[in-house]
């Protein structure tokens, strides 16, 4: 009788503790946990949120196998408890929903971020979020779930990229990734480096990995990967290509990001990789197959302008992807030619020619200044190129 009183006044006073902080732990909650392991958890993982809002995530407080990345979710954590339609702070709270052993001294813990509800309307989920908290001693430390989900699967290293898989990989496809993973940091004079890459169905499968179970703003998305962070990669639809992003990750080291022009960076990112994404058939979408279906539209519509469809980049080509950019398109053959022409100089050159608002106007500033194309010869001379492409 008398251990069953102090078990539930430990609880109850545990219970006062949590609710004088920002985590709330409904009364009838049940825990995989005694009181003692709850409050040493959430009071570090407390601490850990206000670093969070405050741009100030202490390494102290993240497992250091898997801390860089861990930490690049985190930061997407942040003000996630306004309401950004209303400007309201504090709208959702984050509340303990489960939290239970997973291996010695290893806890799994969720977060809900629910909003405010009445008699009528019940509360709103913005948020699930999934974490790893490491009890060594006195300190407790966090990571994205992403190792323990993840234990069972195999792997297989093609060159500098270790794939990690449920079932089996295209090798075909992936000693391609490999070839264009070096390629591309060739081309900016950089060593190509070493990539893990986790194979995903999807983009709500990715999002679980990295902890986050469920974010309403990217309710239904799939299309997507994830990457690169802390040289970790997450298939777009269990793809083994990522050559898009790569360039990207690559460009990124060598250039400012204020310089970055977005329209000649996805435009190269269209040429050297992919389009990103994959077709109905899970096929990688390609410069050439969105090439040779632009010319095939342009025969059956010829007079269209491209330089219509460049401005206002419209969507002709649905039938392949209603994700795929016609502005990315016709800029890979323009950043081609300037390529062609220039070298990597002109590669550089057009990708720093600025991202702020008038890129557009940049890119056609430096795209005149290199390769002699503006608007008044925009359609003439894509149209040389497009007949030109092989």
């Amino acid at each position: 009788m008398f251990k069953r009183i102090a078990t539930l006044l430990s609880f109850l006073c545990l219970f006062s503790i949590i609710n004088a902080q920002e985590i709330i732990i409904p009364a009838d909650l049940k825990l995989g946990a005694d009181s003692l392991i709850v409050e040493k958890v959430l009071t570090n993982l407390e601490a850990l949120f206000v670093q969070i809002n405050a741009d100030s995530i202490k390494d102290a407080y993240l497992e250091r196998k898997q801390a860089i990345i861990t930490k690049e979710v985190l930061k997407s954590l942040k003000n996630a408890e306004l309401n950004e339609a209303d400007s309201i702070p504090n709208f959702y709270k984050k509340q303990l929903v489960n939290l239970f052993r997973i291996e010695p001294n290893k806890y799994m813990l969720q977060i809900a971020y629910l909003g405010k509800g009445d008699a009528i309307t019940p509360p709103t989920l913005r948020m699930m979020v999934q974490l790893v908290a490491n009890i060594e001693q006195e300190q407790v430390q966090f990571s994205i779930p992403l190792a323990y989900l993840t234990r069972r699967w195999s792997s297989q290293a093609v060159g500098n990229i270790t794939y990690y898989f449920r079932d089996s990989i295209n090798e075909k496809r992936a000693e391609q990734f490999d070839e264009r993973n070096t390629a591309i940091a060739i081309k900016f004079g950089l060593a190509p480096e070493k990539m893990e890459f986790y194979m995903c169905e999807n983009y709500q499968e990715i999002l679980s990995l990295v902890g986050i179970q469920y974010d309403a703003k990217e309710g239904g998305a799939t299309e997507y990967g994830y990457g690169v962070v802390a040289n970790s990669i997450f298939s777009i639809k269990y793809h083994e290509d990522f050559s898009h992003d790569i360039f990207h990750y690559y460009s990124g080291q060598v250039n400012e990001f204020d310089n970055r022009n977005w329209v000649a960076e996805e435009g190269i990112a269209y040429s050297w990789g992919n389009a990103y994404y994959v077709n109905d058939e899970g096929v990688m979408i390609t410069q050439q197959t969105l090439v040779t279906n632009l010319k095939a539209y342009l025969q059956a519509h010829p007079n269209q302008s491209l330089l219509e469809l460049f401005e206002e980049n419209k969507n002709v080509l649905s039938n392949i992807s209603t994700m795929i950019s016609i502005r990315s398109t016709i800029a890979s053959l323009l950043c081609d030619e300037i390529e062609k022409q220039h070298g990597m100089d002109g590669v550089l050159k057009i990708i720093n020619c600025g991202r702020k608002s008038g890129s557009l106007a940049a890119f056609f500033t430096v795209l005149q200044e290199l390769i002699g194309i503006d608007k008044e010869n925009f359609d003439k001379k894509v149209g040389s190129l497009l007949e030109r492409y092989q």
